[in-house]
């Protein structure tokens, strides 16, 4: 029996199908009609001289050419949209990726995504599969899945053709285990399904599998909203991903057997949770790296456990449900086989991955138990893992969890822990280097987990939007909105508000009463306004967690107070969680957090104003509150939101953050008085934010429901470590004390590596790679053939680290997921035909995987000709640090994303440390032979590099006094200063 497809589905579909396809009739034929009709373009009758040209353009213009030049755009863009639209209906007829054109990108998007809808009208509209509109629905494939350079060397058409095929898992309950034990899995019985490959439609699979191209929907309906291992899910008349597993009709073909069972894998493990539990003490127990929790997630999202849930939330999971372990099959069962029975092998679906020696160590072979009948579940709403072939892509979902924090959030500690290194590094003396997490270190692998949360805003992109808000309802002489939330989906920022206001303040429109929106486009586009006067209207934001559709922002001062309640261990883990960013996001950047002793050790993170701990912050608050009680009442304005909208009682702005689990003082803080409780324990009058066991809660009186954000004990402390590592020093007054250049040169040429001293070999580099300024590769012996973004970090991985091993390269460029060995194969060889065997050779035997003599970069150019200089006679000293230098184009590897190249931050580290070095001896050493102007290009060059460094700026300012003056320089320090007060309020002089 199969699946039908909804009434309202098909009505809903049928309607947007219809839509589109007027919207397509209208672009491209009616258009044109209309431009014809109401501005004719008139030729003339001769080419016009550069005279009429100019006089036609200067003299007073009676309409005719500003409408001449209206058709002329509109005749364009109607040839871009048509042209796109003729691209992508050639591509989708032949089955085959439309080409991406340049400067057309935004008009391909628009025409594949009305032809894609268009295209159901067909097959809606079809009773028969013999009108075949197969080729309309491959205009989803043609446009959405672009050719990968780094996909295995097989042939695509032959992956089309013949998709790599699980069966889906259907787990029985299981006895509770007394501890964590890796235990045999239960053969199931299955339900068919089929992993998405590259070129595959729902279409496609519905031919292939059920006989009728018209099928489709079926399988749409058994996968609808249906959670994927990339955290995306299918939506609709949606595009399928390569890697997601779709659910078949009972009646698919092409499928192994309902009831064939199979037996775990010899390297299968699994691992029952236990309470208290959590992925990453998990990864921590089993893998030896807490870090790894992200492989964890990886395996297990959308696997139905034994209690009927489903893992959609890789820091939400439950005692008694069964954790896979990297290296265990794809298709784990939860039946051992009879003890009389040797265990038969599962049939090999995918290929094998030989496991890395991490995985050897703990990986633990099932033994045979009883038999036991599974559940048969005729639709199972699980998602299999990615199998090991296929390509692993990073997270680019904002509403997935980034080492417990949402994007955002994780976005506030990274840039915490980045306004940090800066003061280290403008701190650091020549030859010294900042500390950093060691590779491979829990510490490590969290900083790039939250290196790698995509946001569709940024913080100061928001901090932006709202404070120009501000600034346009004080000059429109009007209040500021009654925020009580804000959220964040991909496209939108809506403000909630707590009081009727339909007279929305641009960027906002109004979506209703108390809801104002605008587009993220918008949000990102708002320029600062120039107010000297400016106040931020809302400082107390703080990120709780996803809502359905959007990441929920709350202003704790419209809450007063915050009463975070329900299941312990939920309650806490999300308490950790918002004091953690309320002390590191810049969206509450201006605030102190005072909380009680439970936080005492994760203070020793942070400078005193920002978070500190005292036995009991209940006395500091009460005397808080009163105080600013009778400034505003003395005054005669109702709060502080009235105060800082007419700008006034300046010091009563900034609230002031309490975090006590158990509050002495009796009353608690109101809302928009300065003061903020957040609390473990039920206040009549509070904001409630209560959760249940499964970590959901519900924040009341707004009756929002939300998956909170949540840290668990371990996870803090690796929190609190990464923070102390990025801690700035302390400094004293003789840190001021500058030596000469004699001592900084002994300093430097002290750390130099003796490998760079070596001279280059005859064979001359073909292949040039440079990465002191924005990446760039040039050499290529085919220029007409780009690298890819993953050849491009594969030769900048060996040309920094030398030999790689395949696994390796796993680690770096797949983020540390297995992947099959023609995967990475591929990439080598591909990659080779691009740059020739001279850079890139071939194995030998075991070798390891390295980058020839036809390879140099500019980083060692530049260390060879530093040491050089620093070796050499003093009197070449200027022209060989000059040398060097010139090397330098910009901040070494400008522009990198931010979960790409995490693996080179050390080397980043390294290159920033050792050019502002050699730019600050260089510039003291001009100086000092008396060339200020030179000295003013080298320092400014530096800071360029290092633009907080205070031996760089000392160097400018004393070089720009030399040349241009003492006024000049007064100016430059005060630009310096008003520099350093975004980084820290107490440096500026």
């Amino acid at each position: 029996m199969t699946t039908t497809r909804t009434r309202t589905h098909r009505a809903a579909d049928l309607l947007r199908a219809l839509g589109a396809a007027v919207v397509l009739v209208l672009f491209v034929v009616g258009a044109p009609i209309a431009l014809i009709g109401l501005a004719p373009v008139h030729l003339p009758d001769a080419v016009p001289t550069l005279g009429e040209l100019g006089d036609a353009l200067t003299s007073p213009d009676d309409g005719s050419l500003l409408f001449a030049t209206l058709a002329v755009i509109g005749w364009v863009a109607w040839a871009a949209f048509t042209l796109s639209v003729v691209i992508e209906v050639v591509a989708g007829m032949r089955r085959m990726t439309a080409p991406s054109i340049p400067l057309l990108g935004t008009a391909q998007r628009a025409a594949s995504g009305l032809l894609t809808t268009a295209a159901l009208l067909v097959t809606l509209t079809s009773t028969t599969a013999g009108a075949s509109p197969a080729a309309a629905a491959s205009f989803t494939v043609a446009s959405a899945q672009r050719a990968d350079d780094d996909a295995p060397m097989t042939s695509r058409t032959q992956q089309a053709m013949t998709p790599r095929v699980t069966p889906d898992l259907v787990q029985a309950n299981d006895p509770a285990m007394t501890d964590h034990a890796t235990t045999p899995p239960a053969a199931p019985q299955r339900t068919p399904s089929v992993t998405v490959q590259r070129g595959d439609t729902l279409w496609d699979l519905a031919e292939r599998h059920l006989g009728s191209g018209t099928r489709f929907a079926e399988i749409r309906d058994l996968n609808l909203g249906r959670p994927q291992v990339d955290g995306r899910a299918l939506q609709d008349a949606d595009w399928i991903y390569p890697g997601w597993t779709l659910l078949l009709p009972a009646d698919a073909t092409g499928t192994p057997a309902p009831d064939a069972p199979t037996t775990p894998e010899p390297s299968s493990t699994t691992v029952i949770v236990q309470p208290g539990d959590s992925l990453w003490s998990i990864a921590g127990q089993h893998l030896g790296d807490g870090g790894r929790f992200t492989e964890l997630a990886a395996l297990n999202l959308g696997r139905t456990q034994p209690d009927g849930a489903t893992m959609t939330d890789p820091n939400l999971i439950h005692a008694g449900w069964h954790i896979i372990l990297p290296g265990a099959s794809n298709e784990p069962s939860l039946t051992a086989p009879a003890p009389s029975a040797a265990p038969s092998p599962a049939p090999a679906l995918v290929e094998d991955v030989a496991p890395s020696p991490s995985e050897s160590l703990t990986e633990v072979t099932p033994q045979p138990g009883p038999e036991r009948e599974a559940a048969v579940i005729p639709v199972p709403k699980t998602a299999e893992p990615r199998p090991s072939g296929v390509h692993a892509e990073r997270n680019t979902n904002p509403a997935s969890y980034f080492a417990g924090f949402t994007a955002l959030a994780a976005a506030g500690v990274i840039g915490e822990i980045t306004r940090r290194r800066h003061l280290q590094r403008r701190a650091r003396r020549v030859g010294e280097s900042i500390p950093l997490p060691e590779p491979g270190s829990p510490e490590a692998s969290t900083e790039r987990a939250l290196r790698s949360a995509p946001t569709p805003v940024t913080i100061p992109h928001i901090q932006t939007a709202l404070t120009n808000l501000g600034c346009r309802c004080y000059q429109a002489e009007r209040d500021l909105p009654r925020m009580g939330a804000l959220t964040l989906d991909e496209h939108t920022v809506t403000l909630h508000l707590l009081e009727d206001d339909a007279e929305p303040v641009a960027p906002f429109t109004t979506r209703g009463a108390r809801t104002w929106s605008a587009t993220t486009s918008d949000i990102a586009a708002e320029a600062p306004i120039e107010d000297s006067e400016l106040c931020v209207p809302y400082p107390a934001l703080v990120t709780l967690g996803h809502t359905e559709d959007a990441t929920l922002i709350l202003n704790l001062e419209a809450a007063g107070t915050l009463a975070i309640v329900g299941d312990h261990e939920q309650a806490e883990a999300v308490l950790r969680a918002m004091v953690v960013e309320l002390a590191t996001s810049d969206l509450s950047g201006q605030l102190c957090v005072e909380a009680d002793e439970r936080f005492t050790q994760l203070a020793e993170a942070f400078d005193f104003v920002r978070l500190h701990t005292t036995d009991d912050p209940g006395p500091a608050r009460s005397r808080h509150t009163r105080q600013v009680a009778d400034v505003i009442a003395d005054s005669g304005i109702d709060d502080t939101l009235q105060a800082r909208s007419d700008r006034l009682l300046e010091d009563t702005w900034l609230p002031v953050i309490y975090v006590e689990h158990e509050p002495r003082a009796s009353a608690p803080a109101t809302p928009w008085s300065a003061t903020i409780l957040i609390t473990r324990a039920p206040v009549d009058g509070a904001w409630t934010l209560e959760l249940d066991s499964r970590g959901t809660a519900r924040l009341s009186p707004l009756g929002i429901k939300v998956q909170p954000q949540r840290l668990a004990p371990e996870q803090l402390e690796v929190m609190r470590s990464l923070l102390l590592t990025s801690l700035p020093p302390s400094l004293d007054a003789s840190h001021h004390q500058q030596p000469d250049a004699t001592a900084d040169i002994a300093a430097m040429a002290a750390v130099r590596q003796p490998d760079v001293v070596e001279t280059d070999g005859d064979t001359e580099p073909t292949l040039h790679i440079n990465v002191l300024g924005p990446i760039q590769i040039t050499g290529l012996t085919n220029p007409r053939a780009p690298l890819s973004p993953r050849m491009q970090e594969l030769l900048v991985y060996l040309a920094l680290r030398g030999p790689a091993s395949g696994p390796a390269l796993d680690e770096v460029l797949w983020a540390g997921a297995r992947v099959a060995p023609t995967t990475r194969n591929a990439l080598i060889y591909r990659t080779r035909g691009r740059v020739g065997e001279d850079v890139l050779p071939r194995l030998e035997g075991e070798s390891t995987f390295a980058l020839g003599p036809g390879a140099s970069t500019d980083w060692l150019q530049f260390q060879r000709r530093l040491t050089r200089a620093l070796n050499g006679p003093d009197t070449e000293r200027i022209d060989a640090l000059s040398s060097a230098l010139e090397l330098v184009r910009d901040r070494p590897f400008l522009g990198i994303g931010g979960a790409d190249y995490t693996w080179a931050d050390h080397d980043i580290q390294q290159m920033i440390s050792t050019i502002a070095d050699a730019a600050h001896v260089l510039a003291r050493l001009q100086l000092d032979a008396g060339r200020p102007r030179d000295a003013l290009h080298t320092a400014t060059l530096g800071l360029l590099v290092e633009p907080y460094s205070e031996q760089l700026q000392d160097d400018a300012i004393n070089a720009t006094e030399a040349s241009a003056g003492a006024q000049a320089a007064r100016h430059l320090r005060e630009r310096f200063n008003e520099q350093l007060v975004r980084l820290d309020p107490e440096l500026s002089a």
